[in-house]
């Protein structure tokens, strides 16, 4: 099977772990509900710079994550349980195909194969990226502040840039979806990365 079969794959079996049947629960105590109510609080008063909970502003979390179940509300008809899932589980299935190609040339091909399925079966992994919570966003956006920072890094001449480019925009991603912790988890993988090869250009 050639690398883009594998990687269709890989995506088509994330696809149809985590998608199917988002709706079939009710929103799980505490963590769902809430998530979902300050989305469906943008949806029906069309506030959308700052997220509020019962009408109260709440300023402990900034508002990407919502505005991203905002708009799987208004692609999907309006909130509910499958609409308020969507982002994490879309999330999941990038990680699962991301993890694939970032991990080709880390560790090659079976290997990369390998870790996407242990991924994709972890239990974690599957809870998590099935529920409406901010955990596989910010695991999406670090894992590409990582891998494409990795890229900046190793590479050579124009494509450098690029990545280097990518993987600032992950981070500012994943500081909009977590506050500081978001830059925090990839600035230390890219230290310790550049300190383990000592080689201090990066």
């Amino acid at each position: 099977m050639n690398q883009t079969l594998r990687a269709a794959a890989i995506t088509l079996a994330a696809a149809v772990v985590l998608l199917s049947a988002l709706g079939r629960a009710d929103l799980f105590n505490p963590d769902e509900p809430r998530e979902a109510e300050m989305a469906r609080e943008m949806w029906t008063d069309g506030g959308l710079l700052v997220p509020h909970l019962n009408a109260t502003p709440f300023l402990e979390k900034p508002p990407l994550f919502y505005w991203l179940v905002l708009g799987a509300y208004r692609v999907m008809g309006g909130p509910g349980e499958a609409s308020s899932r969507a982002v994490p589980a879309i999330a999941g299935c990038l990680c699962v195909l991301l993890l694939y190609l970032f991990g080709r040339d880390m560790v090659g091909e079976r290997g990369a194969a390998l870790a996407a399925l242990v991924l994709l079966t972890s239990f974690l992994f599957f809870w998590t990226s099935r529920r409406c919570m901010i955990d596989l966003p910010l695991t999406l956006a670090v894992l590409i502040a990582c891998g494409a920072l990795h890229r900046g890094v190793v590479l050579e001449g124009r494509g450098r840039l690029a990545w280097l480019g990518a993987g600032y925009l992950a981070i500012g991603a994943a500081v909009m979806l977590k506050g500081i912790v978001g830059a925090g988890i990839p600035g230390l993988a890219l230290v310790g990365f550049i300190a383990a090869r000592r080689d201090w250009r990066g």
